[in-house]
């Protein structure tokens, strides 16, 4: 009898140990694999406007992603440092380099740590379905993404933090990180805590000195693609955020910000949609001949979505250019 119970015991530990290895293997990268996708790099195209000088420089990226670079820390961090080192081997980094991401390159870490195959679906709703049986306690859970930020977001915000503080330190530059959807963050004795669970769209600003600038953007309007994957609500904060003599415009609708009241030399939109309204060029080229302005975005598709427009627009010196590109694009702006 005893015999019989010592077998049972035996098969359900052994049961247990398969069912575990098999889960980790299935969810952690080899460093030889880590190596293979992070060899994958982005092709970009490339624009630069103005000449050298003491004023610095902003370089402005509208780049695409592939779920699976999102799938561990070191993947994530090796993607952001592929286009850095872009941008310097182009010569674009100097003593005084303010680099700009698009909105959401931070958003879809709720992605990481999970099976492999996770990243090879065509829709994120067949991702989605499969992440639940890897995280049995969600499997009835309807509004999946919002539990799985909650349920990460610790991991997810170090995994943000430490990357670009390590980047911005590496590179000797300032990094706007685009934007990252988290309960929201406050500014607790120097440190980053998050002050309530409400999921809202942020962006932060990454020093050349290893630190975080100590103003917390935050989306005011609210596009259909965060409201049906993020499930985010309207923000009544702060829909501007300025550094570097750059204001960066944080609304879905750039066209209803007072831009009489902004003082910066540079404007540049992160999640503006709407690329042919003229009247809103007009206010622009009436501020100042010498004002910049210029709109980036998160490119191309992510799983099935489709993300936002090819076509990217600056303002210099009161002339409108169209970058129209299915590439990824960088624009480099010389301060003058």
């Amino acid at each position: 009898m005893v015999s019989i119970y010592r077998f049972i015991i035996f098969f359900i530990l052994s049961a247990i140990l398969i069912f575990y290895s098999n889960t980790l293997t299935n969810r952690f990268y080899s460093k030889s694999e880590i190596e293979k996708i992070s060899n994958q790099t982005e092709e970009f195209n490339f624009k630069s406007m103005g000449y050298k000088s003491e004023k610095g420089n902003l370089v402005l990226i509208s780049n695409s992603f592939r779920p699976i670079d999102f799938a561990s820390e070191e993947i994530y961090f090796n993607k952001i440092e592929s286009i850095l080192k872009t941008i310097s081997e182009k010569n674009f980094i100097g003593e005084e380099t303010f680099i700009i991401f698009p909105e959401h390159i931070g958003s879809f870490l709720f992605l990481i740590d999970e099976k492999k195959e996770i990243y090879n679906f065509k829709t994120l709703n067949e991702a989605l379905e499969k992440i639940k049986y890897s995280n049995p306690e969600l499997v009835l859970t309807k509004n999946l993404i919002p539990k799985l930020i909650e349920k990460k977001k610790n991991k997810i915000l170090e995994i943000y933090k430490n990357t670009f503080l390590k980047l911005s330190k590496k590179y000797s530059v300032s990094i706007f990180a685009g934007s990252i959807v988290l309960p929201e963050l406050k500014f607790e004795n120097e440190n980053l805590v998050f002050s309530s669970t409400e999921l809202k769209n942020q962006s932060l600003i990454f020093t050349s000195e290893e630190k975080i600038y100590e103003k917390i953007g935050s989306a005011k309007n609210i596009s259909e693609l965060d409201k049906s994957i993020f499930e985010l609500k309207e923000n009544p904060n702060s829909e501007i955020l300025n550094f570097f003599d750059t204001s960066i415009l944080l609304t879905e609708d750039s066209r209803k910000i007072e831009l009489e009241k902004i003082k910066t030399g540079h404007i540049v939109s992160i999640n503006f949609t709407n690329t042919e309204n003229s009247e809103f060029y007009d206010k622009i080229k009436n501020l100042s001949s010498n004002k910049s302005y210029a709109q980036i975005f998160f490119k191309g598709k992510f799983f099935n979505l489709e993300m936002y427009s090819n076509e990217i627009q600056s303002i210099r010196y009161i002339n409108l250019e169209n970058h129209n590109d299915k590439k990824s694009f960088i624009l480099n702006h010389f301060l003058n």
